[in-house]
């Protein structure tokens, strides 16, 4: 009996250590990502490997979203992007500026 737990607790050493491993895979991959590279015209705003049970924050969320952060049940990498889709804004200002003239 006696070597059968110690067998057991061999596997369960083993299975803890690979499971470390393939964490710090995982943290090394997501850390080392480039997004930015995929997405044309693109810029990287986030890009952390968060672990499982913590809780991010979305600070730039709208309030009427109603959800300012959310609890995170698995390992994630968090990516953000910057994409502009229009420069509508820079348009608008302009001619707003223009007709003040």
């Amino acid at each position: 009996m006696a070597l059968r737990w110690t067998s057991l607790l061999c596997i369960a050493t083993c299975l803890n250590l690979i499971a470390a491993k393939i964490i710090d895979d995982f943290e090394q991959r997501c850390l080392s990502f480039t997004p930015e590279s995929l997405v044309k015209n693109s810029s990287r705003t986030v890009l952390e490997y968060v672990p499982a049970n913590t809780t991010i924050e979305f600070p730039d969320n709208d309030a009427s979203c109603g959800r300012p952060s959310q609890l995170v049940s698995a390992d994630m990498c968090r990516v953000s992007l910057s994409i502009p889709t229009s420069n509508r804004y820079m348009k608008i200002l302009i001619l707003a500026l223009g007709e003040i003239n």
